[in-house]
């Protein structure tokens, strides 16, 4: 790394210096909590988790210097998360659906 970037502050991400991106707090709990919840609430939330991370991630491949690391990690995780909760949600409305046909 230059001396001008330590003046400037500029850094990869690694020893702390950057800012964090901007809702990468945001888009993990949320999709943390589109785990709990169900049709139609969680679809929503991990929908919402989704869309919010990739738009992140754009952001983050853009510029990548100017966001810490472990922000891009946490935007990758709640995106992972999200997709997690759409896959299970997508395997209970079949099981629901056969449940409620066996219990009537």
């Amino acid at each position: 790394m230059s001396e001008l970037d330590l003046e400037l502050g500029e850094d990869n991400g690694s020893s702390g210096v950057g800012k964090r991106l901007q809702n990468d707090q945001q888009v993990y709990v949320v999709a943390l909590l589109s785990l709990f919840l169900w049709i139609p609430v969680g679809t929503m939330m991990a929908i919402f988790s989704l869309i919010r991370a990739n738009e992140e991630l754009d952001d983050y491949r853009a510029n990548p210097i100017v966001y810490l690391h472990e922000s891009y990690l946490k935007i990758k995780k709640g995106r992972n998360l999200a997709i997690a909760a759409l896959i299970l949600q997508l395997i209970s409305i079949p099981a629901f659906i056969v449940f409620v046909i066996l219990a009537s």
